[in-house]
């Protein structure tokens, strides 16, 4: 029973933590070379957050496999404590690796928004040869 629920935790666990260091790759060189690349700190928080984890899926697994059969779960503190620990480093890295891929995305968007309204991008224009079309965006658009 205690066995197989410490092997579907840390299998949970491992899964997140491994798709978490996909992300964090992924970021990395996805922007490394680019005017949008982020600096070491920022890897270094990232990778100090799974690292912490790691530490406390360890601390945890040495807990529980040293009191196996006997471990009292209703009255301990190490599993609720490894489980809001784990929700927090889940909420706050999901957070942070997404705005880290939006944030340079959102920038090339504007960017290119920018340029095809100031005209130095790629723009496409349409003509209206009829008094009717051109009454009609006119008065769509609030124009008079």
């Amino acid at each position: 029973g205690n066995s197989y629920l410490l092997m579907t935790f840390d299998f949970y666990l491992l899964s997140k933590l491994s798709l978490y260091i996909v992300f964090v790759t992924r970021l990395h060189f996805s922007f490394n070379e680019s005017v949008y690349a982020y600096s070491k700190f920022t890897y270094f928080v990232l990778g100090s957050i799974i690292f912490v984890v790691v530490i406390f899926m360890i601390i945890f697994n040495l807990e529980i496999l040293i009191e196996i059969d006997d471990y009292d779960y209703a009255n301990s503190w190490l599993p609720i404590l490894a489980a809001i620990a784990y929700a927090i480093s889940d909420v706050v890295l999901s957070i942070v690796t997404l705005l880290l891929f939006i944030r340079p995305i959102s920038k090339i968007v504007m960017i290119n928004l920018e340029q095809n309204i100031t005209g130095n991008g790629l723009k496409k224009t349409i003509d209206f040869d009829d008094e009717k079309t051109k009454r009609k965006l006119s008065m769509d658009l609030g124009h008079e």
